[in-house]
């Protein structure tokens, strides 16, 4: 009976050591399972970075050089913008664009200013001078010999009647003379180019509006000028300079002032992804 029991316990234990043995080996199995599985992951994973990793190097590369053309590309249009512009013989004194208020184009002097061309559509320098600037105080028959010649060139609105000016008593008509020369190449037809005269208007530099003579108001609107024509039907042609006259009304002996002329830069193509600059001139 003792032996049997010794042999039953014998016989559990050796069937307990089986058991612990066998979990022990399914444990392992398991473990091994999962390691296969997280290498497999990782291994899977590093590809996936390496993948991306390449592919943002290639769209950096493209953009670089995207970039890289890009630029190239604005400093050739750069280029393009400052060598235009074959004037021969005529001294230019500064870009328009660089002039200010306090430091105008002094008088006399050339400065250009970008102007359209209706052949290509884009914006060219021609350049500019103030050459006389006359009131009605200084000589009053060169201003009405001015409106009488624009009579004669023209007909119509353009027409000029000083009764219907309608001149404060403290103001007067003047006149300015500008010289425009256009550029050996500028765009151009077989006829030639439309007429360069410019849009011009008088600048206060001490403020807006234009004080009386006596201070007691300002004049608000003095700064147009109306263009005058000193020829009829004229033709235009590159590298040849051209006379232009405008009238306007200013309060008598005041002279804060300076002309204002608007361009772009040479090479602009769309107004609306480029820069209107004011061209100053001294008036005197």
């Amino acid at each position: 009976m003792k032996i049997t029991k010794v042999l039953a316990f014998l016989a559990a234990v050796t069937c307990f050591a089986s058991a612990l043995t066998a979990c022990g080996n399914s444990g392992e199995s398991s473990l091994s399972e999962s390691q296969s599985e997280a290498e497999t992951e990782a291994t899977a994973t590093e590809a996936e970075e390496e993948t991306t990793e390449a592919a943002e190097e290639e769209t950096t590369e493209a953009e670089t050089d995207e970039e890289s053309e890009t630029e190239a590309a604005d400093d050739a249009n750069a280029g393009a913008a400052v060598s235009d512009g074959d004037f021969g013989d005529i001294e230019i004194s500064m870009d328009g664009s660089e002039s200010t208020e306090e430091a105008p184009i002094k008088f006399g002097d050339w400065a250009t200013i970008g102007t359209y061309s209706a052949v290509d559509s884009v914006y060219h320098n021609v350049a500019v001078k103030i050459t006389k600037v006359t009131t009605a105080s200084d000589d009053q028959k060169y201003i009405d010999d001015a409106i009488a010649l624009n009579n004669d060139c023209c007909s119509g609105y353009g027409q000029i009647d000083v009764s219907q000016l309608k001149v404060p008593s403290d103001c007067e008509l003047c006149v300015v003379d500008y010289d425009v020369h256009i550029p050996a190449d500028f765009p151009s037809k077989e006829w030639g180019v439309t007429s360069p005269s410019l849009m011009i208007s008088v600048d206060n530099t001490d403020g807006a509006g234009i004080p009386s003579a006596d201070g007691a108001s300002s004049y608000i609107g003095l700064s147009s000028t109306t263009s005058l024509e000193t020829e009829e039907d004229p033709e235009y042609q590159p590298g040849n300079t051209y006379s232009f006259r405008a009238l306007y009304i200013m309060v008598k002996g005041y002279d804060k002032l300076a002309y204002k002329i608007s361009g772009y830069p040479a090479g602009t193509t769309d107004v609306s992804d480029a820069e209107r600059y004011e061209a100053f001139f001294a008036i005197k």
